[in-house]
């Protein structure tokens, strides 16, 4: 489960998917996973939510070392700026 937060002053447009890419310690990739998150336009200080599902028969917890996210297409509707950040619950 994971939260994407809009902390800048601008609102941010066009969140289509969230991609994580899963590296074991050897930086290998393991899977890369994507999913769309549940609200694509956050405005200011607002948050939506995603969650990225990995069975224990593709890749096994201990395997993993790292996982990046990134977020794409993302526009800021105006000259304000915007900073979206992401935090992640690993649950296993």
């Amino acid at each position: 489960m994971g939260t994407i937060l809009n902390s800048g002053s601008g609102t941010v447009k066009n969140i289509e998917q969230a991609t994580a890419t899963i590296y074991n310690k050897n930086n290998d990739t393991l899977v890369i996973k994507t999913v769309n998150p549940k609200i694509n336009t956050l405005r200011s200080h607002e948050t939506t939510t995603f969650e990225i599902l990995i069975s224990p028969e593709t890749v096994k917890l201990t395997d993993i070392a790292f996982i990046k996210f990134e977020l794409t297409p993302i526009v800021v509707s105006n000259s304000a700026t915007a900073s979206v950040a992401i935090s992640t619950n690993i649950i296993h």
